[in-house]
């Protein structure tokens, strides 16, 4: 407290006097008295503190409460005298996260224009203020400072190991051959929607097919979306970029019935009929994983219920998992008749050699 404060309350006249003895010459003060007359003008404590990444109060260590964020800064300017021509330097301070996740303040510097374009030193602080809006603003978030390539670490340990094989093989090849090459040392919180774009258009100068154009670029937003999701980034700029528009499909040309016989004739026999149950039942090659059980003869239907990939089995794409395929008489027959040539039990594989 300063002999200031003092003096305005021991005065004869003060509104809140401190408690004191006056003498003659001198004042004398009770410490006891002094102690009650400050706690009991004392705001009751919360015991919360704020955060100044996320502006939230944890009071104790149990409850939240949001609260205002306390820093809001102007920054300061000073005109750079030392250069021709000469130009306003503005500095401020902002929150990073570093690849670790810890919070660190950094002080910025930023050129706010020339003198002769901005010619006071209250325009270049009206243009920093602007700068400092973003900063100021209450949902500001702490720019990560974690590359590209960083995240794309975390990546495939947090999420990769999720998705099915297939997916996992689809996203781990354009990872490694398309995206880490060319956005791998950016900051990911510096990728824009323009950048994303120049990526695209340069897989189109190279003539990539649309399907491979279309895969790239959604694969490209579900890597944006988890850092989204653990708020690295504020938002996914893959979304918003364009791809050109899509090449006219010709009619693929198929293979004839006498074709295929030909292709089964040379074929060993359960490759072969391997190929011609593809053929009639129009299931996936990867599809072929299914076992003698899933066979209904009554009902004359065979249930796909498994896909091999890699010699890893799991599901079938999601629209298509659990679904009956309807066989004829024939074919029904004609699977027996496999059944019984290779001696297969109802919980073998339908196509082991």
């Amino acid at each position: 407290m300063s002999s200031s404060w003092i003096y305005q309350r021991t005065k004869t006249d003060a509104t809140d006097p401190l408690p004191v003895i006056r003498g003659i010459g001198r004042l004398k003060f009770d410490v006891g008295e002094i102690e009650s007359y400050i706690a009991s003008r004392q705001s009751p404590s919360t015991s919360a503190t704020l955060s100044s990444s996320d502006g939230i109060a944890r009071v104790n260590g149990k409850a939240y409460k949001k609260l205002t964020r306390r820093r809001f800064q102007t920054g300061f300017v000073r005109l750079r005298e030392d250069r021709f021509p000469k130009w306003w330097e503005g500095f401020y301070r902002e929150d990073i996260v570093d690849e670790s996740g810890k919070v660190r303040r950094k002080r910025r510097s930023v050129n706010l224009g020339l003198l002769t374009d901005v010619p006071t030193k209250r325009a270049a602080q009206r243009k920093l203020s602007e700068i400092l809006a973003v900063i100021n603003d209450a949902d500001y978030r702490p720019r990560s400072t974690i590359t590209f390539s960083g995240f794309v670490k975390k990546y495939k340990e947090l999420t990769l190991p999720s998705k099915k094989g297939t997916t996992q093989h689809g996203y781990a090849v354009n990872l490694r051959k398309h995206y880490v090459p060319y956005f791998g040392d950016m900051l990911l919180s510096d990728i824009d929607a323009e950048m994303v774009q120049a990526f695209l258009n340069q897989k189109i100068a190279a003539d990539y097919a649309y399907p491979t154009l279309k895969n790239l670029k959604w694969g490209l937003s579900a890597v944006f979306e988890e850092a989204v999701k653990y708020r690295y980034i504020k938002s996914n700029p893959v979304p918003v970029t364009d791809l050109p528009p899509e090449d006219i499909k010709e009619d693929a040309i198929l293979p004839t019935g006498a074709q295929i016989e030909l292709l089964i004739a040379n074929l060993p026999y359960v490759l072969g009929e391997a190929v011609w149950l593809v053929a009639v039942t129009c299931i996936r090659p990867e599809e072929l994983a299914f076992k003698w059980l899933d066979l209904d003869v009554e009902k004359r239907l065979l249930w796909i219920k498994r896909a091999v990939n890699r010699s890893k089995i799991h599901t079938p794409k999601y629209h298509r998992s659990n679904r009956p395929i309807q066989l004829t008489d024939a074919d029904v027959k004609r699977l027996l008749k496999l059944k019984k040539s290779v001696g297969a039990a109802d919980d073998d594989w339908c196509t082991r050699a």
